[in-house]
């Protein structure tokens, strides 16, 4: 890679000019995008753990993608919930982009049956793996659009509201409700 790439000051190495690192992007091309039914989170939840624990060596068989408590119990230190980056912009670890930020939270009952429909029907055929894949791709930048803009976060709704109705009249796409004493 030699001039197209740097090592950071924490030993990391990375490309010139858009500063992203080199492991995460081998990770997300390479084992993320081959295997997204292992993976159902957009990549932005996970952790990428080089095995070998040498930094520099970012090839395929040295990578791993893990969860935050995964990459923290790895390097034997408590995991609080706050281990590693910080999450990029309004995405939630449940990657409902568009729902989110039409809705203007990633809790809204309508966003659950969404997601529930993604996890229990989607991720087990592969035209909706390629969906979710897709999805996950193309979505984060209109997402972002549409979180500015009202009329827009409204007309996502309506277009939502169709499919939503649809899904809640099948059970299985409901989220069990925690109640609180």
């Amino acid at each position: 890679m030699g001039d197209k790439t740097y090592i950071d000051d924490k030993g990391y190495l990375r490309f010139r000019g858009s500063n992203k690192l080199v492991h995460r992007w081998v990770a997300h091309k390479y084992i993320y995008f081959g295997n997204i039914a292992k993976y159902p989170r957009p990549f932005s939840y996970y952790q990428v753990h080089h095995k070998d624990g040498n930094k520099l060596n970012n090839s395929v068989y040295n990578l791993q993608i893990v969860t935050e408590e995964q990459h923290a119990e790895i390097h034997n230190v408590p995991y609080d919930g706050t281990f590693g980056r910080k999450r990029q912009y309004n995405r939630t670890p449940d990657g409902c982009f568009i729902a989110t930020a039409s809705y203007g939270t990633p809790f809204a009952q309508e966003i659950n049956i969404l997601r529930n429909w993604r996890d229990k029907f989607l991720i087990k055929h592969t035209i909706g793996r390629n969906f979710i894949k897709w999805y996950y791709i193309n979505s984060p930048p209109i997402a972002e659009f549409i979180s500015k803009k009202n009329a827009l976060k409204f007309i996502v709704r309506l277009l939502l509201k169709p499919i939503i109705l649809l899904l809640s009249i099948n059970k299985k796409y409901h989220q069990k409700r925690i109640k609180f004493k």
